[in-house]
């Protein structure tokens, strides 16, 4: 609904036009805001659906590609082997790097290092150990293994520490020392989380820069 742009006397006017101009003019500021609205909201709707597809396209080649990456990997994973391309003590993440040396792709194991409820028993047999016997005759000794084995902030070992600990594991003959040794090394196990795979190219400088495929990172 629209009105003329002419100028209306309102001086002769009974309050009954009034009422009925005040009221048309209500309907059309609503008409208005209405139509406003329903633009926008059309204009939001539009940009939110395309990008979302969009997304979800993008979405759907990098799964394609992911799964891509994986069977190339372990296709050529055994080639590899045989060639001696990857380090034998890979435990499954491995590089590969053209001849010229600009380009890498590489294949990332990640995992979750644990240990169970021996660890916390040997522990206890070590730092019995300890306090009896290391204390008292070599302090530096006793820093050190306390060192190793202590838990970080949230309350895990460090593998790499443990690594270093057992080392040194026939240094005593302690049926202790030794009952918590096997312990130990029983509780560890490496709980396997995902496979990742990440691409780098040389810069002008030749440094490996990744090849970013991650929004946050870009």
């Amino acid at each position: 609904m629209t009105t003329a742009n002419t100028s209306i006397d309102l001086t002769n006017m009974s309050s009954v036009e009034l009422e009925q101009l005040l009221q048309q003019r209500k309907l059309e500021e609503a008409e208005r805001r209405q139509e406003a609205k329903t633009q926008y909201e059309s204009e939001r709707d539009r940009i939110v659906k395309f990008l979302v597809e969009t997304a979800k396209g993008v979405q759907e080649q990098l799964a394609d590609f992911k799964k891509s990456c994986h069977d190339t990997f372990d296709d050529f994973r055994d080639r590899s082997l045989e060639y001696g391309d990857i380090r034998s003590h890979s435990k499954g993440g491995f590089s590969l790097r053209t001849s010229d040396g600009k380009m890498m792709a590489r294949l990332e194991r990640n995992v979750i290092h644990e240990y169970d409820e021996r660890a916390d028993l040997a522990l206890g047999l070590i730092k019995e150990f300890l306090e009896s016997t290391i204390k008292k005759k070599d302090i530096s000794t006793y820093r050190l293994i306390s060192k190793l084995i202590e838990r970080n902030k949230s309350g895990d070992l460090k593998p790499e520490r443990v690594a270093s600990f057992l080392s040194i594991k026939n240094n005593y003959s302690d049926e202790r020392w030794v009952k918590a040794m096997t312990l130990l090394e029983e509780s560890y196990r490496e709980r396997e989380v995902s496979y990742n795979v990440a691409f780098y190219e040389k810069d002008e400088l030749g440094k490996d820069q990744p090849i970013i495929l991650t929004f946050a990172s870009l």
